[in-house]
């Protein structure tokens, strides 16, 4: 079950929007999304006359000052969910809990009369897929999975390489260090990973835990956030961290409207896991050297 007592005010969900799904706010300005077990969530509203609408939505229905006054926001989210439409059937699921409250049933958001199709992004390639959509459970196929990348990085060929096949565990990582899979010969799966998305009027990026099809016991994410000093150097822009127990799935992320995402982020998460401690690092964005160590 999904912790619900976080620290932080509660705020009512965004009108137009049902489900069963908690949000609140905390002093620094901190937005986090409790998803309990099969929670699910409608779409608020998904037109606006202007992109100061929008802003102005996320201000008074979210609780998101920070989107107004300074381009990036601080969230994370804890569990799975599935977005439904009004008579309660699954609906396409981005994935991103502040985009599928913005977006129709058909991930649509209309901007001036202009309508942005959130899809081109999130179906640009199989490593822009979000994690954490409950409808999406792949926990059968996960021995049969993890065969087919042990073998693929056997011969290498694929995109991910093999860090560990034992008696305790196969474990991958993709060739961009943006995804850690554990296979545990218990059973079960285990996935660490990161992203930098841009959806044009939107971005997001930051780094994700999530396990099928049981808990784990218990979860952190320790982020930095990296961007350009000059040429090839970088210099930290903010460091964050987030950590839940007894659950599927956790993330921490940084996102904004209408403006840059910082170059790259560098995230070291762990997890204990059917009574083993699994830890990776794992990066999404161009690599740059930091100025003075991170």
């Amino acid at each position: 079950m999904t912790e619900t007592n976080d620290s932080g005010n509660p705020i009512a969900l965004p009108k137009g929007s049902k489900g069963n799904y908690f949000i609140t706010v905390d002093e620094a300005g901190k937005t986090t999304f409790t998803f309990p077990e099969n929670a699910e969530m409608t779409h608020g509203r998904c037109e606006f006359k202007s992109p100061e609408e929008l802003l102005k939505y996320m201000e008074t229905s979210l609780g998101m000052e920070s989107y107004s006054k300074n381009p990036r926001g601080s969230v994370r989210r804890r569990g799975k969910y599935q977005k439904v439409d009004e008579s309660g059937n699954p609906v396409l699921t981005i994935g991103d809990p502040i985009l599928d409250l913005i977006s129709d049933d058909e991930a649509r958001v209309v901007i001036g009369g202009e309508a942005i199709d959130l899809t081109t992004t999130e179906f640009s390639s199989v490593r822009s897929r979000s994690g954490g959509i409950r409808s999406i459970d792949l926990s059968g196929v996960s021995s049969a999975l993890a065969q087919s990348q042990l073998l693929s990085a056997a011969r290498g060929e694929g995109d991910f390489a093999s860090v560990e096949a034992s008696d305790r565990v196969l474990s991958f990582a993709s060739a961009d260090v943006s995804r850690r899979v554990f296979h545990p010969t218990s059973g079960g799966r285990l996935t660490f990973r990161a992203w930098k998305k841009n959806y044009g009027i939107y971005w997001s990026m930051g780094a994700e835990i999530e396990t099928e099809p049981d808990n784990f016991a218990s979860a952190s994410i320790q982020s930095v956030y990296l961007d350009t000093f000059v040429a090839q150097t970088c210099f930290v822009v903010k460091r964050d961290s987030d950590s839940d127990t007894n659950d599927d799935y956790v993330d921490e992320y940084e996102c904004g409207f209408f403006s840059s995402p910082p170059r790259r982020v560098e995230s070291l998460c762990g997890a204990r896991y059917r009574g083993q401690q699994f830890a990776g690092r794992v990066v999404a964005g161009p690599p740059c050297s930091v100025v003075g160590g991170t």
